[in-house]
């Protein structure tokens, strides 16, 4: 006699095994269709010591970003530019396929996409950041930490990135002109920082030649190619990623960029509703 499970328990057992069968059937694990995306939920100014932050949660995947500001020298080959860094945080918290103390491949990866698409597409103009040409200018660090790893990191991230730019107010400062010595002016309103666009990205998997939009973790796990497209508000093609080896039709990829750039329009729509 053959055993039989619940699917909470053969889901449990046989994740890779379990995802497969219900994509044969056209539901995924998280009973969404094929072309359905995840619910993404968005709160601002969650953290109140940093200077801007914003929690994006996208299904079960939650991230969170910080903003703090630093006042430091320009570098020496843009002397009127500040500078945004910006670190994605992939700890044990998240998933139990992190560990302590060590920065992922995965972190590393969506750290350097998220930079291209911010900094690479003029999200900000650097040159807005400058304080004083060749001696001081705004260090925006943007810290993203993932709370609940579900898959998708990237496209939370980025959204979760626009929401604190879109608050993040840049404090009245004044120079010393005897040393240069930039200070806060504490009874100032502070500017809001001006923005040329926002981005926002929208991520594909593919898994046994099935394309599926805005993956979960485990569908992740069985793609041979996970590929991603972000779009700016001005409807601008802004970023494009591609990890594996798998080969997709242009007529597909063609039909997933037009699904990216609708998605980007409705992710602008929720930032500015939230911001």
């Amino acid at each position: 006699m053959g055993l039989s499970f619940s699917p909470d328990v053969f889901k449990a057992l046989f994740p890779a095994e379990y995802t497969r069968k219900c994509l044969v059937n056209k539901v995924r694990t998280d009973a969404r269709t094929i072309e359905a995306l995840r619910t993404v939920q968005l709160q601002t100014n969650v953290i109140q010591t940093a200077a801007s932050s914003s929690l994006v949660k996208l299904g079960k995947t939650s991230v969170l970003t910080a903003i703090k500001l630093a006042v430091g020298t320009p570098a020496v080959p843009t002397p009127d530019q500040g500078e945004i860094a910006i670190q994605v945080h992939l700890s044990p918290l998240c998933s139990n396929r992190f560990t302590v103390g060590r920065l992922s491949e995965e972190a590393q990866s969506i750290g350097s996409q998220l930079t291209r698409i911010v900094i690479g597409s003029r999200v900000v103009e650097m040159e807005k950041l400058s304080i004083v040409t060749g001696q001081s200018a705004w260090k925006l660090m943007v810290d993203v930490y993932c709370v609940d790893h579900d898959g998708n990191v990237l496209d939370a991230a980025l959204t979760s990135i626009m929401a604190a730019l879109k608050t993040l107010k840049l404090p009245a400062t004044s120079v010393n002109e005897a040393d240069n010595v930039v200070s806060i002016v504490p009874n100032e309103d502070a500017t809001p920082l001006r923005m040329e666009h926002c981005a926002y990205a929208t991520s594909f998997a593919v898994v046994d030649d099935t394309v599926l939009i805005d993956p979960t973790s485990d569908e992740e796990d069985l793609a041979s190619a996970v590929f991603s497209f972000s779009y700016s508000t001005e409807g601008q093609l802004c970023g494009v990623y591609k990890s594996g080896g798998s080969i997709v039709a242009p007529s597909v990829m063609h039909q997933c960029m037009q699904t990216a750039k609708r998605n980007s329009e409705l992710l602008a729509k929720l930032v500015d509703a939230s911001t």
